[in-house]
């Protein structure tokens, strides 16, 4: 596969070979390169050695052709490796971030579970009568039990949905990295 970068090399070389004799005209000492080649153009042999060493330039560039070709493939695998290091790290973050979401979660579904007990026992108290409620005081804190369980369902759904987010996040980039594995196994397997 020709490089991008490097086919462009030919059309110069061309220009350059072409634009040649005309900067040897306006030099005084190409006047003896103009003889050479006049003298090599009525010798035959002279102008077979140009032509074998215009052949041995050529392979020459191409070698060198190949060589940066395959130096470039290095930097995009190089390039690519350092990708997957940097999405790495980005999982890295988020899989920190979902096992916080996931123990704060696990934290309020116990007090969750926790108040509803203590509000459960409380109610049944206050249905036997075996608290005083004559001013309303127990009501009221009853009411209050259900407000903070009521809270901390909200907060573990919440939790609950950041954690889902952060799982999609997480799969998403787990096959993001997968992929450019992928891609830098094929990439060297060329090489």
């Amino acid at each position: 596969m020709p490089n991008p970068i490097v086919r462009p090399l030919g059309p110069w070389l061309i220009v350059l070979l072409l634009a040649a004799p005309a900067a040897q005209a306006q030099d005084p000492s190409a006047t003896a390169t103009d003889e050479t080649a006049k003298a090599a153009a009525a010798d035959p042999i002279a102008a077979d050695q140009i032509a074998a060493e215009l052949m041995r330039l050529n392979s020459t560039l191409e070698r060198l052709e190949e060589l940066l070709e395959r130096q470039l493939e290095g930097k995009k695998v190089e390039l690519t490796m350092k990708r997957v290091d940097f999405l790495s790290g980005r999982l890295a973050g988020i899989e920190a971030q979902l096992l916080k979401a996931q123990d704060r979660r696990r934290t309020l579904e116990e007090t969750q579970t926790t108040l509803e007990q203590e509000r459960n026992q409380f109610a049944t108290q206050l249905e036997n009568e075996t608290l005083d409620d004559s001013d309303g005081q127990f009501r009221a804190f009853y009411e209050m039990m259900g407000q903070r369980v009521q809270d901390a369902r909200r907060r573990a759904a919440q939790a609950e949905q950041e954690i889902a987010e952060l799982e999609s996040q997480r799969d998403t980039l787990q096959k993001e990295i997968v992929d450019w594995q992928d891609y830098i196994d094929r990439q060297i397997n060329d090489l």
